[in-house]
């Protein structure tokens, strides 16, 4: 992966890392944070916290209706009230596109996510992208043909428009802030259990129909297998015994980091 840390970072050096890609926040601002209920976001506002206490951080959760996703709203708000941040619900309707059902839900959560900025005053909205997730988009564009602008995949950051607040709201932008981006998803989803925090998995993310699961099921591990496991550290390919008995990067001889007090 392109730009990403080394694997095995120990909790206090992702949090160094997170506080290095928000320097730039004013002391105190508020943050809106994403918060889907799995581990990716429950690590990404664990390691906010950990890496800008000064930070008025309020949990989002986004609830599309495509599914029952109330498991993922509880899971959501219960990472928010063990670290002590604020919580919002929102409700969205996810218009038909002719990009598919998962870019429409994508947009509608962006908005609402712009939206509780603009209601909260807040200087950023974070979202939990991972290197994995950079490495995943880039080969699903490569896939497609694309050319160099797609190829250069999620920014760390970039302007998010804000939507008006009826008549009298007035257009503008937020800051979009991706400060997982160059970290490794293991390592996140590791700092989040480590913490105690109890989270779900998304039961789509293990339809192959869906063509990023593929890529993550099968074409980042055949891809790290090549490289010599410095694609996805946490899957040897193709037998990950062998290959976690010899590997240093693999996910079962990375050190124990301990438990968080």
């Amino acid at each position: 992966m392109v730009g990403a840390r080394r694997a095995g970072l120990t909790p206090g050096a992702l949090a160094g890392e997170v506080a290095a890609a928000l320097a730039d926040l004013p002391a105190g601002a508020a943050v809106v944070a994403g918060v889907s209920g799995g581990a990716d976001s429950a690590g990404l506002v664990l390691l906010v916290r950990a890496a800008r206490p000064d930070l008025r951080i309020t949990a989002v959760h986004v609830r599309h209706g495509l599914r029952d996703d109330a498991a993922d709203a509880a899971a959501a708000a219960a990472v928010a009230a063990a670290l002590g941040l604020g919580w919002r619900e929102e409700r969205v309707a996810v218009a038909a596109s002719g990009e598919g059902p998962e870019a429409a839900a994508r947009a509608a959560r962006y908005t609402a996510l712009a939206a509780s900025a603009r209601d909260l005053g807040a200087a950023a909205v974070l979202v939990g992208h991972t290197a994995d997730d950079q490495a995943e988009t880039v080969l699903l564009a490569l896939g497609r043909g694309a050319g160099l602008r797609g190829l250069s995949a999620m920014a760390p950051r970039r302007a998010l428009p804000l939507p008006t607040a009826g008549a009298a709201g007035g257009a503008g932008e937020v800051l979009l802030v991706r400060p997982l981006l160059h970290l490794r998803r293991d390592d996140v989803r590791r700092a989040a259990r480590e913490a105690g925090l109890a989270t779900v998995e998304d039961p789509t993310n293990a339809d192959v129909e869906r063509r990023r699961n593929l890529v993550r099921r099968d074409v980042l591990p055949a891809l790290g297998g090549v490289s010599g496991g410095g694609g996805t550290p946490s899957r040897c390919w193709p037998a990950p015994r062998t290959c976690c008995a010899t590997t240093p990067t693999c996910s079962t001889a990375w050190p124990r980091s301990r438990p968080r007090a």
